[in-house]
């Protein structure tokens, strides 16, 4: 009879183990694109560096008056 219950119990632990995989999981968001597969084409991939250069453009860094010039500077390791 222990036994018994122990092979329903181990039984039932496996099958409940596999069926979360599912919920564990999230999906990529709606409203943005994926980062796996922004550089597959050559239109989102520009798109995604103009969106870049226009958040660098609009913010308000003023290193002496730089903006830009300031993050290009400290990407290159000029600054």
């Amino acid at each position: 009879m222990k036994l018994k219950i122990l092979h329903i119990a181990l039984l039932t632990s496996i099958l409940l183990m596999g069926g979360c995989k599912k919920f564990v999981e999230v999906g990529p968001p709606s409203n943005q694109i994926a980062s796996e597969t922004i550089f597959l084409s050559e239109g989102t991939a520009t798109a995604a560096i103009n969106g870049l250069y226009n958040t660098m453009s609009n913010t308000s860094l003023s290193f002496a008056g730089g903006g830009q010039t300031v993050y290009l500077g400290l990407y290159a390791d000029e600054i």
